[in-house]
């Protein structure tokens, strides 16, 4: 009588499969994400171009109106200035929020 032995896979080859099989997926997954601007052009979908809102050049064009630029220490106490943050005394003119001076900003047309 001759007997043919039972496929067996241990513990450790269960475990490298799986992590084989994750692996996988996940380089396939990285690898779609890498060309799916390729992907989307031999379906004829065309991607818009991004506009960068954040671009203060590109905002002050589009309004007609000159860039104002307030520096980023007061030329008297030295504290930080941010736009958002300092009381304007007029368009071109802030108020330190510390020392209360007040700090000429410079203008681009």
């Amino acid at each position: 009588m001759h007997f043919a032995p039972l496929p067996y896979l241990d513990p450790g080859s269960g475990s490298f499969l799986i992590q084989l099989a994750i692996a996988a997926l996940l380089g396939l997954g990285i690898a779609i994400r890498a060309s799916w601007g390729t992907i989307k052009k031999w379906f004829g979908i065309e991607s818009k171009p991004e506009e960068d809102e954040d671009d203060i050049e590109d905002i002050g064009k589009k309004i007609d109106k000159p860039i104002v630029s307030l520096p980023t220490k007061c030329p008297s106490c030295g504290a930080a200035l941010r736009s958002s943050e300092v009381k304007w005394l007029d368009d071109v003119t802030a108020e330190c929020g510390f020392c209360k001076s007040p700090v000429r900003a410079s203008v681009e047309n």
